[in-house]
């Protein structure tokens, strides 16, 4: 079962997303129009020291609301662990000794397990403005 896509048009784009407006022909011939949004590559940081996780909170405008979730954020960095390290020091304040990749998912966000022993070291600058 395969698609054929007739057209696509970019609709939007700025450096974390590209959407696209697809025009497609269905298996049974219907011709159908998509709007996709293509992200670029993302991680996620699950910090364990032994005896808890850490999350950190944020307001997240899109769905307006306030969120505890794991400290995450786009692939900008030289590698993929560069990446895990400096978003775990932006949004959690915390540096890590130990970084363990855990794969990658369907939606491009490549998750990392933060397993400390001794506990994650705390930097003394607060985390990035607006996680707590």
């Amino acid at each position: 079962m395969t698609w054929k896509t007739l057209s696509s048009k970019k609709i939007y784009q700025n450096r974390y997303m590209t959407v696209t407006e697809d025009e497609l022909l269905t298996d049974h011939g219907d011709k159908v129009t998509f709007g996709i949004v293509h992200k670029n590559p993302a991680i996620l940081i699950i910090p364990w020291d032994g005896g808890k996780l850490t999350l950190v909170g944020q307001y997240r405008h899109v769905v307006d609301l306030f969120s505890w979730e794991f400290p995450a954020g786009h692939y900008e960095h030289a590698s993929v662990e560069a990446a895990a390290r400096a978003e775990l020091e932006e949004e959690a304040g915390l540096l890590a000794n130990q970084l363990t990749p855990l794969g990658t998912s369907p939606r491009s966000v490549i998750p990392f397990w933060l397993q400390t022993y001794p506990p994650v070291l705390k930097r003394s600058s607060p985390p990035n403005r607006g996680c707590r």
